[in-house]
This record gives structure tokens, C-alpha cells and sequence, in this order.
């Protein structure tokens, strides 16, 4: 490629990114269009990779969206910590603290708590002066029901709650016993762990767990990574 070619492909991906930025600016203040935005962005992330969503786009939502960075994690995880709630962190931050080190970009962040119905209002109080807020509550799997906050800065958490029936019956827990089983974290404490990132301790979901977490459903592109690094921790 000659310099003229170079200059003319930078300049179309400069006047990209410079119209993504403004289109980011504007829809960040315009809330019912912000929420829509999320929505779609959303889909576009759950979409399998070669979908004809996410190859049109992929791109795009890859400029649009921001990055969940490590320190903006830790920020997460003191906050929540200061307001005295106990949660895990899951997902593919859940596996890089679970691990000691990042390996791949983050787009968001989830976030387990231990009793949602009484600490997801906790939460988001929060991680309100971090300047989250509530744009989506969704349905989940094995962790749901599922808020989606957004920062408007490119960051978003998601605060999960456990199926317990379901994971209670995939541990093969006695379901019918009066009064149902102890919680999962009480009968299986083993199962809910600290992780260590940046040379201090994080609370996380144990390899066993995150790996039941990835079942029942068609893994995502960078679900795959994640889930190689897991049984490598599993055979270590």
C-alpha cells in the first residue's frame, strides 16, 4: 500500500470513528435512544459470530461500545465492597481474576450478588456516584433476573441474581427435603472463591461454577476462549 492509499484508508477510518463519536455523544443524551441502543447492542453481542447481525453490525458495535478496563473493574468491586454487599464477580472478568491475569478485552462486567431481591437496589445505589444507572432488566439462565447499568462512558455492569432451583437441581441437591436445601454458597462454599488481579484479592465464582454457568446455551465468539482457559485451570 503507497503512502497515498495509507493516507486515504486513514482518513476513512478517522472520519469513522470521529462519526461514531458524535453519534455516541448524542444517543448517551437522549435516554430513550440510549436505552435503545443498549438493546441492540446487546443483541448484536449474543448474536452468533458469523449471524448476518453481527457480521452488518459487529463492527460498528466493536467502535460504539467502550471497554470494561481493569481499573474500572476494581472501582466496581470497591464500591460494592464499601457498601458492605456480598457478590462474586462472574463472566470473562470472573475467569481472568479467577485466573490472576487479563487475557482478552471486556465489554462489560457481571456481577453476582448473594441475594439479589435485597441487594440490587443496594448495588445500584452503589455504583450510582461511579455514574451507573438502570437502562434494562433482563432474563437470565442460570443467573437471573439480570439489571443492566450503564455509565453513559462505555461501561456497563450486569447485577445477577442465581437460579437457585436450577442450579440447586444441577448439583443434584435434595430439592424435595422441607424447607429446600441450605443455599448453594452455604452447602458449597467451595464453589464461590477469591481471586487475586492486580495484587489484591477478588471475590469470584469457583472453575466448577463457571464452567455449569456456560451449559444450556450457544456459547458466544469469546465465550470459547474463556471456556479453554477453565478446563485448563480444571486440569492444573
Amino acid at each position: 500500500m503507497d503512502q497515498g492509499e495509507d493516507a486515504r484508508h486513514g482518513g476513512g477510518r478517522g472520519a469513522l470513528e470521529a462519526a461514531t463519536a458524535r453519534l455516541y455523544t448524542f444517543l448517551k443524551g437522549h435516554r430513550v435512544l440510549d436505552a435503545a441502543a443498549v438493546w441492540v447492542s446487546r443483541r448484536v453481542r449474543e448474536a452468533p459470530p458469523s449471524s448476518r447481525l453481527n457480521v452488518l453490525l459487529g463492527p460498528l458495535r466493536s467502535r460504539f461500545r467502550g471497554e470494561m478496563t481493569a481499573d474500572s473493574m476494581l472501582a466496581v468491586v470497591d464500591a460494592l465492597q464499601a457498601a458492605g454487599i456480598r457478590f462474586w464477580i462472574a463472566g470473562g472478568w470472573g475467569v481472568d481474576v479467577l485466573a490472576g491475569s487479563q487475557a482478552r478485552r471486556h465489554d462489560d462486567l457481571d456481577v453476582l450478588l448473594a441475594d439479589y431481591d435485597n441487594d440490587e437496589a443496594r448495588a445500584r445505589q452503589a455504583l450510582a456516584p461511579l455514574g451507573y444507572r438502570q437502562v434494562e432488566v433482563l432474563d437470565g439462565l442460570w443467573m437471573t433476573p439480570r439489571s443492566l447499568l450503564d455509565d453513559g462512558a462505555g461501561h456497563q455492569i450486569e447485577v445477577l441474581g442465581i437460579d437457585r432451583e436450577r442450579v440447586d437441581r444441577a448439583l443434584g441437591a435434595d430439592t424435595g427435603s422441607p424447607g429446600g436445601p441450605p443455599p448453594v454458597e452455604e452447602r458449597s462454599p467451595e464453589l464461590f472463591t477469591v481471586g487475586e488481579f492486580g495484587g489484591r484479592p477478588v471475590p469470584c465464582l469457583s472453575v466448577q461454577l463457571q464452567m455449569l454457568f456456560h451449559t444450556g446455551f450457544d456459547l458466544r465468539g469469546v465465550d470459547g476462549p474463556d471456556m479453554e482457559r477453565l478446563r485448563s485451570m480444571s486440569r492444573s
